[in-house]
Parts: C-alpha cells; sequence; structure tokens
C-alpha cells in the first residue's frame, strides 16, 4: 500500500496544541473564523468576488502592499483613447480576464531588462497596470493589479535565471478599467505599461563606519528567510522554494493556453476539472508571488515544537500566524521532508503555500506520488477547488 502523506490520527494533538494552523492534515480556521484569512502584512488579502463567477478569488487592495493606491487624475492628463505611445515605452499585453504572464511577455520582459542594461542600468521603470472596461470596476482594478505585480516579479527575479533590475529602480502603479489605448477594441486595454524616467541620481557615500570591521547585511528585501536547518537541508529547501517558483509561472501560463502544453492539461483536468482556468491560474501566482518573502523553519527531533507538531506521517504545517512557538510561515519536519523526493518536496513547498496565501483548507490527499485514493476520487470540483493537495500535486507532476 502505498504510503499515505499523513497519518490523520495525530492531527487531534496539533490542533489541541494551537488552533491557528494548518498542517498536511489540512486542518482549518478555528471556530467563528472561517472565510477569514490571517495575513502578515506582506501579502494580498483573499475574498470572494460577488461579480465572478463560482470559485473565482479576487484581491483586494491593500494599502501596506507596494503602495498600488487607485489615483484619481488629474484634469487634462489623462491621453485620449489612440494616443501613441511615447519613445521608450513597451506594452505588455495579457488575455482576457488574466494575470498570467504569456511567453511573448516573459521575452518582452527579458529583453527589455538587457536594453535597460545597455542603457546604463541607472533608469527609473514605471509599471502601470490596466484592465479593459467589461466586468465590475473593482474586479478590474484588482485585476490590474495582479498584472503589475506579476511584470514587476519577472523584472525582479526573471524566470530563466538572467539577471533582473533592482527593486529600488521600478515603481509600480495599478489604474484599473481603460479605453486609452482603445476606445473600440478592448484587448489592447488589458496591459501593463513599462516606461522609463530620468536617471537615478547615485545616493551619497555613507560616512565610514567607525569600527572597520565588516558590518552585517540587512536582508533583501522580498527574499525568502530560512531558519533553524542544517547547511544540507537549507539547501534543499531552496532548490524547492526556487524551482516551486519557477514551475507556478510556467504551470499558470499553460493553464490560460490549453493545448499548448498536453501535460500540463491531463493534469489540470485530473485535480481540479471543470473548475475556471482563470482563477485556478490566478491563484497559483499569488502562491508564487508569496513565496518571494516566505518565512521557512525547520522543525528538529527534541524540540517543543516538533514533539507537538511533527509526529510520525507530517511532513510539514502552515501557521496562519505568528504563534507562541517559532516565527515560520511554513515549518518542515526533519528528517521527513530530507527524506522525500525532490518532485515531493517541491509539491509540499506548494501545498503549504497554498494553505498559507489563498485559504485552500482541504483535507483530501493524493498519495506521496500524486496518485488517486478512493477519497480523491470522490471530490467534488468544488473541493478541488480549495484542496491544498490539489495545487501541490498540480506543479509536483511537473517536475
Amino acid at each position: 500500500m502505498t504510503k499515505q502523506k499523513i497519518h490523520t490520527g495525530h492531527a487531534q494533538i496539533a490542533r489541541k496544541a494551537s488552533p491557528y494552523f494548518f498542517d498536511k492534515t489540512g486542518n482549518g480556521l478555528p471556530s467563528g473564523r472561517q472565510g477569514t484569512f490571517f495575513n502578515s502584512g506582506t501579502h494580498p488579502v483573499q475574498t470572494k468576488c460577488a461579480e465572478c463567477e463560482k470559485g473565482e478569488m479576487q484581491t483586494k487592495p491593500d494599502p501596506n502592499n507596494d503602495q498600488l493606491l487607485r489615483r484619481q487624475p488629474m484634469p487634462g492628463t489623462t491621453p485620449p483613447p489612440g494616443t501613441p505611445l511615447p519613445m521608450g515605452e513597451r506594452k505588455i499585453q495579457f488575455a482576457h480576464n488574466s494575470p498570467a504572464l504569456s511567453e511573448l511577455a516573459l521575452q518582452q520582459i527579458r529583453q527589455y531588462i538587457r536594453d535597460w542594461r545597455a542603457r546604463g542600468a541607472n533608469t527609473t521603470v514605471n509599471l502601470d497596470g490596466y484592465a479593459s472596461t467589461e466586468g465590475a470596476d473593482d474586479y478590474n482594478f484588482n485585476l490590474s493589479r495582479q498584472r503589475v505585480l506579476n511584470v514587476r516579479s519577472e523584472m525582479l527575479h526573471p524566470s530563466n535565471g538572467e539577471s533582473g533590475i533592482p527593486q529600488s529602480f521600478i515603481t509600480l502603479e495599478a489604474h484599473g478599467e481603460t479605453n486609452r489605448f482603445s476606445a473600440t477594441d478592448l484587448s489592447p486595454n488589458r496591459t501593463v505599461l513599462i516606461s522609463s524616467s530620468s536617471p537615478v541620481p547615485p545616493p551619497h557615500p555613507p560616512p565610514p563606519p567607525p569600527n572597520p570591521s565588516p558590518q552585517p547585511q540587512p536582508p533583501l528585501p522580498n527574499h525568502y528567510s530560512i531558519q533553524d536547518c542544517s547547511t544540507a537541508y537549507e539547501a534543499e529547501i531552496r532548490d524547492a522554494i526556487d524551482e516551486a517558483r519557477r514551475k507556478l509561472l510556467d504551470v499558470a501560463n499553460a493553464i490560460m493556453s490549453p493545448g499548448s502544453n498536453a501535460r500540463v492539461d491531463a493534469s489540470y483536468r485530473k485535480f481540479f476539472g471543470t473548475n475556471s482556468r482563470a482563477s485556478i491560474a490566478l491563484r497559483l501566482l499569488i502562491i508564487r508571488h508569496s513565496l518571494e518573502s516566505v518565512g521557512i523553519e525547520c522543525e528538529n527531533p527534541g524540540s517543543l515544537a516538533y514533539g507537538f507538531f511533527c509526529p510520525a506521517g507530517v511532513l510539514a504545517y502552515t501557521r496562519a500566524a505568528v504563534m507562541i512557538t517559532g516565527i515560520g510561515h511554513i515549518h518542515v519536519c526533519q528528517p521527513q521532508f530530507h527524506n522525500m523526493t525532490r518532485a515531493q518536496r517541491i509539491g509540499t513547498i506548494v501545498h503549504e503555500g497554498a494553505h498559507r496565501y489563498i485559504y485552500a483548507p482541504g483535507d483530501t490527499y493524493y498519495t506521496l506520488d500524486c496518485l488517486e485514493t478512493t477519497e480523491t476520487l470522490a471530490m467534488s470540483d468544488g473541493d478541488r477547488f480549495t484542496n491544498a493537495d490539489c495545487f501541490g500535486c498540480l506543479i509536483q507532476e511537473q517536475i
């Protein structure tokens, strides 16, 4: 019999110890808090969208996240529809109702990065996100917001491994719906506009430190942190996060282009059935964006948390908020996590990311190799939409 991902008999121990965490048993939020997404302040808050099709998620604007606020245009500053783009501006086009970056969009962004470096790598890059006018205004604003975040993410860390543009050179803003680019054809308005400003002046050199000894450098923004892990375990976790982020983007793009990747299409039908492709792609991109700054903590034998949360069969668990012990967003149980295959580790990271970042509390599990079980075969498409293992296995099968 194939080993299951979790021995559910141990779930009660962990649930009593801390009622606010998600683990591989799929435990949800405590009674009375269902539907609330606990957030550390650095990621979008998820709510149901009344205007969207069934099961679709909407991102609520967060004024503390990247300052993507709705600006009121000053009189006379909005270009009329069809105004030609100034020199140096480029447009990244998106499919209808989608924030996913196409292969063409990825190529355009990478070429822009190369051109930016060739011009001296000293100009500010402005990203302005838009959506077309059909649909609800709030939904279109959030769609333009996710589009501009995805372009920024690719600029910071290109998925092909090339060097990106430092965050200090990038500004971004979501504008919502527009007819700026065409008043008759809606598709040109589904875009992110890239433009450049004057060169950024070099910063003033800091005064020499009183102590010539090397000073510790602060962690880079929007980068994940790993703690309490051995060197070997940390290397495995970094590999799992990096590959998960690459695959999340690739799969989101493939989902929005049915027929472009037969393997992804087959996995999508297996794990999500007839669910909206746009909804699933958006949720994959939210997980990818959130993993940029995830905190991972190893739970090792002998610790108090290990005794409560890592009984036999538990691979990892997720906290929805900072709790009494530990500060990580996702906790991996060692050596269980180490003993998995690389594909299983990547799938587990996505699984736990689905718990934390898109509120997918589903408690139905495939085998470690993502084979069907009696329980998974009985799931409805609605169950699959909120089942973390469906998201983890969708990515795991592409490794």
